[in-house]
C-alpha cells in the first residue's frame, strides 16, 4: 500500500542513528527514497509530507555530493573523482530545485517549502541570480 512506501522511504530519508550519509547512487537509502518517493507523488501528487520527504533527501543528497566535490578537489590526484562528484551535486541540485518549485507551485502559501527554497538558492543557485 501507499503507506507502506511512504513509511519506508520516509524512514529511508532521515540519516542513520551514526548520522553518516549514504552517497551511493545505486543502492544508498537516500537514493532509494528518492526513487520511492518520484513514483508515490506522481499517484499522490497532493501530499505535501511526499514532497517533504523528497526534498529533505534531495537535499541530504546534494550537499553531500556538494562537500566531497570541495575535498576531493584539494588532492591533485583525485580531480575525476571530484569532478564525477561536482557533476553528480549540480544533477541533485538542479532535481531539489525542480522538486522545489513544483512543490511552491502546488503548495503557494507552505512557509516550509519556501523555507527550503531559499536556503537552496543559497547554496545551488546561479551565482548571478543570488
Amino acid at each position: 500500500s501507499g503507506e507502506f512506501w511512504f513509511r519506508m522511504a520516509e524512514m529511508l530519508s532521515t540519516l542513520p542513528p551514526n548520522q553518516s550519509l549514504d552517497l551511493r547512487m545505486n543502492g544508498g537509502r537516500l537514493t532509494v527514497a528518492v526513487s520511492i518517493l518520484s513514483v508515490l507523488l506522481q499517484d499522490n501528487p497532493d501530499v505535501p509530507q511526499l514532497w517533504a520527504q523528497k526534498i529533505i533527501a534531495l537535499n541530504y543528497l546534494a550537499h553531500g555530493h556538494q562537500t566531497r566535490a570541495i575535498g576531493l578537489a584539494q588532492q591533485p590526484d583525485k580531480a575525476a573523482e571530484a569532478n564525477e562528484e561536482e557533476y553528480l551535486a549540480k544533477a541533485l541540485s538542479q532535481n531539489l530545485l525542480s522538486t522545489l518549485k513544483d512543490a511552491i507551485e502546488r503548495f503557494p502559501e507552505d512557509a516550509w517549502f519556501i523555507g527550503m527554497r531559499d536556503d537552496a538558492w543559497k547554496h545551488f543557485g546561479p551565482k548571478e541570480a543570488v
